[in-house]
């Protein structure tokens, strides 16, 4: 009884809940500038694209109905913690704009134990704003939505492309956001707190397998 009461907490607090993700890096190849965006250089030793050093890293956050904000780190930035608590800013005005009945309740913040995440300045910040958040078991990134599903879907939608600017980056991974159907989040959730299900049973313990 215990268990099920369990489930049927959290599954009534899946749908309040902002799921957090940072993209691997998104790079951008180099172009022809004679051909202008259209045309990549081979490499002339193995004729394969040559990649440049630039790349995009996607933060995310999203819930059962769709992207809430998303922020591309600038070039040079490091993820640290005072950064994050910027994005969390960002994220708040966010919900704030596109969630008000969550915004006039109560949300729920869901993000991996990443070092910057985990901060002292990090956790102060959601203390003084009220931001419950819930805590990511270590070791356990099956758990994380992003992983398991988003960044898969971005990836899919990138597959064969190149981008000749950032800014064609930027706007490609906006657009693959949008297109994504609010169904789809909201199976994401469902497999997500199948996931969470397996874990609790397991009673935190790895194991292997969906």
């Amino acid at each position: 009884m215990r268990k099920v009461r369990r489930t049927q907490r959290f599954s009534q607090r899946s749908s309040l809940v902002m799921s957090h993700g940072c993209s691997p890096t998104i790079r951008r190849r180099r172009c022809s500038q004679q051909s202008g965006t259209q045309s990549l250089l081979p490499d002339p030793k193995n004729s394969r694209f040559v990649k440049s050093k630039e790349k995009a890293m996607l933060i995310a956050f999203f819930d059962i109905d769709g992207v809430v904000h998303h922020d591309f780190v600038p070039p040079g930035q490091t993820v640290n913690c005072q950064f994050y608590v910027q994005v969390l800013q960002r994220l708040r005005h966010a919900v704030r704009r596109k969630r008000r009945e969550k915004w006039q309740r109560e949300w729920f913040l869901y993000h991996d134990n990443a070092p910057s995440h985990a901060s002292l300045v990090v956790q102060e910040f959601l203390a003084e704003k009220s931001i419950p958040f819930i805590t990511q078991p270590p070791y356990s990134p099956d758990l994380v939505p992003s992983d398991f599903w988003l960044f898969s879907i971005l990836k899919m939608g990138f597959k064969g492309t190149g981008f000749a600017t950032m800014e064609g980056i930027k706007s490609n991974a906006t657009a693959e956001l949008q297109k994504i159907p609010k169904e789809a989040f909201r199976r994401c959730f469902q497999q997500w707190q199948d996931r969470w299900s397996k874990c609790v049973c397991a009673q935190g313990s790895y194991f292997e397998g969906d």
